[in-house]
C-alpha cells in the first residue's frame, strides 16, 4: 500500500493498492463534513459495480465504486461523497478495510469518541451489510 498525506485540509488522503488494484480517497475536509453530519444525519454506502469492462488479457477484473456519502445541507443540492474506493473486488474484506481505513483515520482527527453515525443505509448488498454492521455496531 501507498500512502500519501499533507497537512492541508483540502488535500486528498491517497491510499493506492497494487493487489488488488484499488485507490482509497478522502480528505481532512471530507471527514470534518463526515464527522459533523453523520452525528446528525444519515449516512449512505453504495455500490456501483462495473464502471470498468475486464479485458481478457487483465486478471483484475471489472472495477467498482464505493461511495460513503452524506445528505447536503443545503435543499435540493446533491449528496456530498465523503469517501471513495475504487477497486476490483467486491468482497466484504475490502469493503470492511475501506470503512475501517476511513473510521481511523476520522478517530485521529476527531478522537475515538463519538466516531459513529447515527444511521446507515445501504441498498441491501451482502457485502455491505456486513461490512458497515462489523465497523459501525460493535459496541
Amino acid at each position: 500500500m501507498i500512502e500519501e498525506k499533507t497537512d492541508s485540509p483540502c488535500e486528498v488522503i491517497q491510499k493506492v493498492f497494487l493487489l488488488p488494484k484499488g485507490l482509497m480517497l478522502w480528505s481532512k475536509r471530507s471527514t470534518d463534513i463526515f464527522h459533523k453530519w453523520s452525528k446528525e444525519d444519515i449516512v449512505y454506502l453504495d455500490a456501483t459495480g462495473s464502471i470498468l469492462k475486464k479485458k481478457k488479457k487483465d486478471s483484475s477484473g471489472a472495477f467498482y465504486i464505493y461511495e460513503l456519502v452524506v445528505r447536503n445541507p443545503s435543499k435540493s443540492s446533491p449528496p456530498l461523497p465523503v469517501a471513495t474506493y475504487v477497486t476490483c473486488d467486491h468482497t466484504t474484506a475490502l469493503v470492511l478495510y475501506f470503512l475501517i481505513s476511513f473510521q481511523t483515520d476520522h478517530a485521529r482527527l476527531h478522537g475515538h469518541r463519538n466516531t459513529k453515525p447515527v444511521m446507515v443505509v445501504c441498498d441491501g448488498s451482502t457485502v455491505l451489510m456486513q461490512a458497515i454492521s462489523h465497523v459501525f455496531c460493535q459496541t
